[in-house]
Formats: C-alpha cells, structure tokens, sequence
C-alpha cells in the first residue's frame, strides 16, 4: 500500500486527485507501465539503433555460438515462423551467419564481426536502464531481477 501512496504522490499535476487502485494494484497494468517506460528510455538513447528483440536474438547468439534456430525461438519465447523471417534479415544485413555441419544439416547461427559491435555497442544500454531503477535500493533490484528470471524460467 504504502508503494501506491508513492505512486500517486508522483502523479503529474491535475490528476492527483484520481484514485489509482485498482490500477495499482494490477500486475498486467503495472508491467504494461514499466514496459512502456523502458521502451521510451530505449528509444532515447543513442546507445542503440536496432529493437530490444533484435538485440536479443544478437546477444543469445553471441553467448551461445552455433545455437540452434529453434532453440533461440525457444529461449527468447518468440514463434518460430517470425523468427525465421527476423534470422533473414539478420543474415542479410551480416549481422549473423548461419554455419552448415560437416553432414550437410542446417547449423547454427554465429555472430558476425558486426553484430559483435552491435552488441557490445549497445552494453551502454544497460547503464541507462540501471538510472531508470534508481528508485530502488540494490537489494530491491536484486530481488526483482530474481523474481523475473523466476517468472520467465517458468516460462520456458
């Protein structure tokens, strides 16, 4: 309770007096918020010049060379057919490569020299995020940080 009291006290001018709950207290409204804030914060920042979902099909293959289509489509939660459609594009503008096995059988997915700068260009990124979760005491990222991975392994 007290964290809507907060909430509402940071509410622009003229609409103090409306009552948020039970806004507040919805988790979809309230991630709906958040989300909608960290893409402001994204699109702000030169730090990058791609989308957050392409940014991490490229990490997820920078950490995992020779991944597997599929396997990425698993991880990042994303259908199978729309990331085929974003691993072409990918491909074409070398940002990834796709890697054949000896046995002829379609391979994994590399990251090339450029999406390697992308990705590493785009670690500045991180530290705007961390101003944006400055309201919350290291413990308190920590824990949300826990609970989300919590959530999204559950997920998978």
């Amino acid at each position: 309770m007290a964290g809507n009291i907060q909430m509402a006290e940071q509410i622009s001018d003229g609409i103090n007096s409306l009552k948020l709950e039970p806004l507040t207290e919805m988790l979809g409204f309230l991630t709906r918020v958040v989300q909608i804030q960290i893409n402001d914060i994204v699109r702000g920042t030169e730090a990058l010049t791609i989308s957050p979902a392409v940014l991490a099909v490229l990490q997820l293959v920078g950490a995992n060379p020779g991944i597997r289509q599929v396997q990425v489509a698993r991880v990042l939660l994303i259908q199978e057919s729309n990331l085929a459609s974003l691993v072409k594009r990918l491909i074409a503008d070398k940002l990834i490569e796709r890697r054949g096995t000896p046995g002829g059988k379609r391979g994994g997915l590399w990251l090339t020299g450029g999406g390697t700068r992308l990705v590493d260009g785009a670690a500045s990124l991180e530290h705007v995020l961390e101003d944006y979760l400055e309201v919350l005491s290291d413990d308190e990222r920590r824990r949300l940080i826990d609970m989300l991975n919590r959530l999204y392994r559950a997920a998978l």
